[in-house]
């Protein structure tokens, strides 16, 4: 388990007693699973029964923004300075339907990932042959002060409508629409925030919001990765309610091409989403574009076949892309933060290539393209990191171009720069987090679970980032498995349930029952009978975690000793280690690269930790 091969269990802790939700009519999974996840029973039956919208004049500068484009879409031309992504392209499209359907001028601009991301100075020379008097940048603009500033020398007005971090202040624009830079909570991505905006100026005027943009607003909600909270789950549920009926030829044709009458999350993300983005990867992301906005129903469905055939081409690139450099990266698998150049990786390739590797990894991960000068990278990592704080501590002093968000950052160098910034970052970054799985509850403990309030659970849907599907513990599982025709899947039951094990025949073979499986669970009446199904999500080998343990493995670390005692004490050891670092009361020394303990203030109980509270339940 030394590199988080094996899940390490945390049961989330019950803010309140599940059954003040259960006395209102809930069922005993879904109190539980919103116990666990809300502070009060109010909150908690409010994120089920609301639907929550944030008015738009709550947000900073949104309605004097609104204002000054249609000051600009009465009287002057609009250009929509737009990104190359699944994000910037659905606010572009979403911004200039609106404005088109208002009868305004207004024209559009995405940049290829060989221009790179942000509003350029390239873009205010392609606003200022379009004559245009407004320009607004979406999904860009936060940080690109000096094409702001040229762009208003030039005696244009600007617009900045955009979420990434901010970091050099507000830019020189007559409107800056960025909750971040006013430490909002609410987390949209840029094309939610255009939605938004829309909605604003539809108020004020006899043109309402056409309702298919909302299902833009959730395509790129969820391509995007933001949080499913909040006004994003209403936007996302409302765009999924409205994706069989919507009349944009656009969306019917990507309805007819996908061979998907309804959507769910999973669909958005991994399927309507990969296809706006593939045109940029490969080439110049305008198709995408031209497809949303396209207004003959032929011309979109020959779109969107070339979308496919693109995003076809583009997973065959990918995955002869991990065939070539699966070397590469294996070789700097030991290392806190994974950077790698490669001229086989062209520049619109390298966040797929990036992502994948830190998923099989759990680290954060930076990929170049070294095809052309200057190198163009993306940087992903798991959660628990903050990537803009890593370059931006790592790139001091150095001429790096970066910017994003956490978990997801694109960075442009030259490649004199390459060695240095890697020294850097492997010198700021911390050790690899334990490989935790958060449960929402635990299974069975003697009382059956049924397939109606397991059908209940649907009520927390949309799932995605910030609001996952349910996630449910079985501890100590012995069971007797059987494998499907293909040798591959594992089928078994325990009490009621019935487990299914998607490719998990070569993973068993290796594994000593009993076991910890983590499940969703979905009603099933394929049979006709209603039951309950479960979808193994991970396995481990059984253990129970004592205080004894806990304490040693401490005193191991405090003595130094933490190296000797882990390899000693194997998963066992692992697992307390991790439920210390949970805790805080061991921390990360960058002098010596060891865990020692900290300074902790008042008292700090074992029982605070979910880590702790789920291996002291009975195998």
């Amino acid at each position: 388990m030394r590199n988080g091969t094996l899940p390490v269990w945390m049961l989330r802790k019950a803010h309140f007693d599940p059954a003040e939700l259960e006395s209102a009519g809930l069922g005993r999974l879904l109190s539980t699973v919103l116990a666990a996840r809300f502070p009060t029973p109010g909150e908690a039956y409010g994120f089920i029964t609301a639907q929550q919208a944030v008015p738009p004049f709550l947000i900073p500068e949104l309605a004097e923004a609104g204002k000054l484009i249609l000051k600009h879409a009465r009287n002057g031309r609009i250009f929509i300075a737009g990104d190359y992504d699944a994000d910037g392209i659905c606010a572009t499209a979403i911004l200039a339907l609106w404005l088109r359907a208002l009868g305004a001028e207004a024209s559009c601009y995405l940049p290829s990932r060989a221009d790179g991301y942000g509003f350029s100075l390239k873009a205010v020379e392609k606003a200022k042959e379009a004559g245009a008097s407004l320009v607004v940048a979406v999904d860009c603009g936060t940080n690109d002060h000096e094409s702001c500033r040229a762009a208003r020398e030039a005696g244009m007005d600007v617009v900045v409508v955009d979420h990434h971090e901010v970091k050099h202040g507000r830019p020189p624009a007559n409107c800056f629409v960025n909750p971040r830079h006013h430490g909002m909570d609410q987390h949209y991505c840029a094309a939610g925030l255009v939605y938004k905006v829309v909605e604003d100026m539809a108020a004020r005027t006899p043109l309402p919001v056409p309702p298919d943009l909302v299902v833009l607003a959730a395509i790129a909600t969820v391509a995007d990765v933001m949080p499913l909270c909040g006004e994003n789950r209403t936007i996302v549920r409302r765009g999924m309610d409205m994706w069989p009926v919507a009349k944009l030829p656009g969306l019917a044709a990507l309805r007819e091409v996908l061979g998907l009458n309804h959507v769910c999350t999973r669909h958005l993300g991994y399927d309507v989403g990969p296809l706006l983005n593939a045109p940029g990867r490969l080439g110049a992301p305008d198709p995408a574009l031209e497809l949303l906005l396209a207004d003959d129903q032929e011309r979109a469905l020959e779109l969107a076949r070339y979308l496919r055939e693109v995003n076809a081409e583009r997973q065959e690139l990918e995955a002869e892309i991990a065939r070539e450099t699966a070397a590469l990266f294996e070789a700097r698998a030991g290392d806190r933060i994974i950077i790698v150049a490669d001229s086989r990786i062209p520049a619109g390739m390298t966040g797929i290539v990036a992502a994948n590797a830190s998923r099989q990894y759990r680290r954060p991960v930076v990929v170049f393209s070294a095809a052309e000068e200057p190198w163009r990278g993306s940087a992903r990592a798991p959660a628990g990191y903050n990537l803009v704080e890593l370059i931006r501590e790592a790139g001091k002093g150095l001429p790096v171009k970066f910017g994003g968000h956490r978990t997801a950052a694109g960075i442009t160098i030259e490649p004199a720069v390459f060695e240095e910034l890697r020294k850097n970052l492997l010198a700021v970054a911390p050790p690899p987090p334990p490989r935790t799985v958060e449960v929402d509850a635990l299974l069975f403990g003697g009382r059956a679970v049924t397939a109606d309030e397991v059908a209940e659970l649907g009520y927390l849907a949309p799932f995605g980032e910030g609001n996952p599907e349910p996630l449910f513990l079985a501890r100590g599982v012995q069971f007797t498995p059987r494998t499907t025709r293909d040798g591959r899947h594992v089928l078994f039951t325990v009490e009621n349930v019935r487990f299914v094990w998607w490719g998990g025949a070569a993973a068993l073979e290796g594994l000593q029952q009993p076991l910890d499986i983590a499940c969703t669970l979905q009603p099933d009446s394929y049979s006709g009978t209603p039951r309950v199904q479960a979808k193994v999500v991970h396995v481990a080998p059984s253990i129970r975690l004592t205080r004894d343990v806990v304490r040693a493995v401490y005193a191991a670390a405090s003595s130094g000793r933490l190296n000797e005692a882990l390899a000693k004490g194997g998963n066992l050891a692992e697992v307390a280690l991790a439920a210390l670092q949970e805790l805080g009361v061991l921390e990360y020394d960058r002098g010596s690269g060891l865990l020692r303990p900290a300074t902790v203030a008042g008292g700090t109980s074992l029982h605070d930790s979910g880590i702790f509270r789920a291996y002291q339940q009975a195998c």
